[in-house]
């Protein structure tokens, strides 16, 4: 099957990882979240919108009255933004890329009896190990505003949790967020096999697509995702105010 398109797979991201509120303003739409990371904050422009020269500084004041440290998202559909913030200095934040694959790759992985669990509300171990990756409550909370289906995925390697990771969909697209591996059981192929765990738990709700984001620098995740078959899809980064 062919994959989803860049445009689809914004949408699948933003639907499966939500802001708190979306407020339009002129050319671009902004994000209000409590906490939750770049994703949930972030402004972007609206394709195909002018003004945007005009309209900045007032985006940026809402923002900062909302307590938020000014971002903007810059995606492939809007170039202008990206040629504009560059002029006024700001800087280049996160690189990152979406990466996305037919359920039908996962199939081969092997996934022991216990070793991988799909539920919600997650357990006390997950919010752990998420703790311990720097994902607090307030992706805590992005996780439980999700108004399509979700689900929590827990791995486990002998009798150790080893794992957890977050999936949602937005209608045949899965994407899986949050997902943190245990440092001392890394390696072993635990990510792998909440992979297949998401997997198998969309293909039971009409799935057709398993989709991450990475940032470029991580580039033993990219080629743990590669080698299982997920390809890019969609790139995009984040403009923030130069230090």
């Amino acid at each position: 099957m062919s994959l989803p398109d860049a445009e689809r797979m914004r949408r699948a991201l933003a639907a499966t990882w939500p802001a708190a509120e979306e407020v339009a303003m002129g050319p671009f739409m902004l994000r209000r979240s409590a906490g939750g990371g770049q994703r949930v904050t972030a402004a972007r422009a609206l394709p195909g919108a002018e003004g945007l020269a005009a309209a900045l500084p007032r985006a940026v004041a809402q923002m900062q009255a909302w307590g938020q440290r000014p971002v903007f998202q810059i995606l492939p559909d809007t170039p202008g933004l990206d040629a504009l913030l560059e002029g006024g200095g700001w800087a280049v934040g996160d690189p990152t890329i979406v990466h996305a694959a037919p359920l039908s790759a996962f199939g081969g992985i092997a996934t022991p009896p216990l070793s991988t669990f799909a539920h919600w509300p997650p357990l006390a171990i997950q919010e752990e190990i998420w703790g311990l990756g720097g994902i607090g409550r307030d992706r805590l909370a992005v996780m439980a505003r999700v108004a399509g289906p979700h689900v929590s995925l827990l791995a486990r390697d002998g009798d150790r949790p080893a794992g957890t990771a977050f999936v949602a969909m937005d209608g045949p697209v899965a994407m899986i967020h949050a997902m943190e591996i245990s440092p001392a059981l890394r390696r072993r192929g635990n990510a792998a096999r909440l992979l297949a765990r998401a997997a198998a738990w969309a293909a039971g709700r009409g799935g057709e697509v398993l989709a991450l984001a990475v940032t470029e620098a991580n580039a033993g995740a990219r080629a743990l995702y590669a080698g299982l078959g997920m390809r890019p899809v969609l790139r995009y980064h984040y403009r923030v105010p130069a230090p």
